[in-house]
């Protein structure tokens, strides 16, 4: 553990690590909270979608809280979290086993686990997008 802490101190990596964090929940927050504010658009449907399925019946108080610019609410900091989440490894549920059970490995496998979650996301938005089609002469 000491030697680890002494490594991510020496190459700057909790920094880094820190401050790729912030900046991806500082983005996730103003696009949610400038969709929340405009009420239409493609944007604020996915939002929607997405807040449906995650709050429920708090959805309204989702938007509620963002238009208002409440981040610190319990729904807004989920959002957040499931919006980090989506681009790094951020709980172990999300690590395997091996990460669990060797803390000397530790290192090895979060930045694996970090590779890999961004060719998965990737690899999710590439299969999302639809591609340009151009119309079929009838």
């Amino acid at each position: 553990g000491k030697w680890l802490d002494k490594t991510f101190d020496i190459t700057q990596f909790k920094n880094v690590d820190k401050l790729g964090k912030t900046a991806a929940i500082n983005s996730a927050y103003k696009q949610m909270r400038r969709a929340a504010r405009k009420g239409k658009g493609r944007d604020y449907d996915n939002l929607a979608r997405e807040a449906q399925e995650v709050f429920g019946e708090e959805a309204p108080q989702f938007f509620d809280d963002l238009k208002k610019g409440n981040y610190k609410s319990e729904n807004v900091r989920l959002a957040l979290f499931n919006r980090l989440s989506e681009v790094q490894p951020i709980s172990l549920s999300e690590m395997p086993e091996a990460y669990l059970n060797s803390p000397n490995g530790r290192l090895f496998y979060s930045l694996k686990s970090f590779t890999l979650k961004q060719i998965d996301l990737m690899r999710n938005k590439s299969l999302q997008e639809q591609p340009f089609r151009r119309s079929q002469p009838q």
